[in-house]
């Protein structure tokens, strides 16, 4: 009894004495989470209070960390080197305007890409409703991600913003949406929230708001911080009134 004892003992100091060198390992190779927080917020030339980290995972086959950050009401995504702190790829254009386009890394704008998707299905501008458009980094590509309704159909397109190549279209049918446009702005969509929370828009630290079809009904999905608690609302973006509502406790 004593000697299995003692090989369990033997074997637990084992492995807490190869964790230990491994972490140490760890920390002497690579920058740490930290560091890289302030690389982020260096490039992005913005205030950390700005910003809310989502993600940020080392990826140890790649030397790099693989980094998911909001700000200004948009979700942005970089690659780090986790050696030296250098930017490899980000969706995120420095001086940014609302209508922002990374001019560094891409040919095609996401005009050209949505022109693109219109030629292909032989539409116009004005036969859709467009319900997201967006930058994103998948597979260290820059792609635009693009979904629409006409016809009572959902379309998902995805752009490579480099080649202006279609990579990804999927066609849903919809037989359940009647009404495709939204009878409610975005502004009139907030002030419902912020009524309902009892907040003022300068009280709080948005993270999200897009117009997207939730359960075949098109909704202004809004996320934001206000102390320790994250808010989220879906608000029906034909009536106004609130679906669904979750307020959870940021650090449970």
């Amino acid at each position: 009894m004593k000697k299995i004892k003692l090989i369990i003992a033997i074997i637990i100091a084992a492995l807490l004495l190869i964790s230990g060198g491994f972490l140490i390992y760890i920390n002497s190779k690579y920058l740490s989470k930290k560091e890289i927080k302030t690389r982020i917020i260096n490039y992005m030339e913005v205030t950390n209070d700005k910003v809310y980290f989502e993600d940020i995972d080392l990826e140890l086959e790649k030397d790099w960390y693989d980094v998911s950050l909001y700000y200004n009401n948009r979700e942005y995504d970089f690659k780090v080197d986790a050696t030296t702190g250098n930017i490899i790829v980000t969706n995120y254009y420095k001086n940014n305007t609302v209508n922002e386009e990374i001019t560094t890394n891409n040919t095609y704008d996401s005009d050209e890409a949505l022109n693109i998707i219109l030629k292909e299905e032989n539409l116009s501008l004005n036969d859709i409703q467009l319900t997201r458009k967006i930058q994103k980094i998948d597979d260290n590509k820059l792609i635009y991600e693009i979904n629409f309704i006409y016809n009572n159909k959902k379309y998902d397109y995805e752009v490579d913003a480099t080649t202006g190549a279609i990579i990804k279209k999927e066609v849903e049918n919809n037989e359940y949406i009647t009404n495709p446009t939204a009878e409610i702005t975005e502004d009139e969509a907030w002030n419902i929230v912020l009524t309902d929370a009892k907040l003022k828009k300068s009280d709080i630290k948005t993270i999200q708001s897009i117009l997207k079809y939730d359960d075949h009904m098109l909704v202004y999905e809004i996320k934001f911080y206000y102390q320790d608690f994250e808010y989220e609302y879906k608000i029906s973006a034909q009536t106004g009134s609130i679906i669904d509502f979750e307020r959870d406790y940021i650090y449970s």
